[in-house]
């Protein structure tokens, strides 16, 4: 199987999970909690997004924009968004954005015919 290098900004490897992410934050034009995220990322927790979302802070792809309290909940729910840096990293290497976007798909949709 022919896969490419992930990219690496500031010695963060940015994977195709993380690419995937920051895909859907810029199609959803929106805020987007990490839960909603892994709902639409097939077999991926809440929490691999919380870690992404953690490193996709790091490099400055991402902006934590808002927190809404949760009664009953240990945390606040963190709303997350694409910035103008994200933005411009995703026009610069799109075509293996796709690439990467796309070969997630195609794994998700093998695991689930398991």
């Amino acid at each position: 199987m022919n896969t490419m290098p992930q990219p690496k900004v500031d010695g963060v490897k940015i994977d195709s999970l993380s690419q995937a992410i920051m895909w859907l934050l810029r199609d959803a034009d929106t805020k987007r909690a990490s839960a909603e995220l892994a709902d639409e990322l097939a077999e991926t927790s809440g929490n691999q997004v919380r870690y992404r979302m953690t490193k996709l802070q790091k490099v400055g792809f991402v902006d934590h924009v808002d927190s809404v309290e949760n009664p009953g909940a240990q945390n606040d729910t963190k709303y997350y968004d694409i910035n103008e840096d994200g933005l411009e990293w995703l026009y610069e290497y799109q075509e293996s954005v796709e690439d990467a976007v796309g070969r997630k798909r195609y794994l998700d949709s093998l695991d689930q015919l398991r």
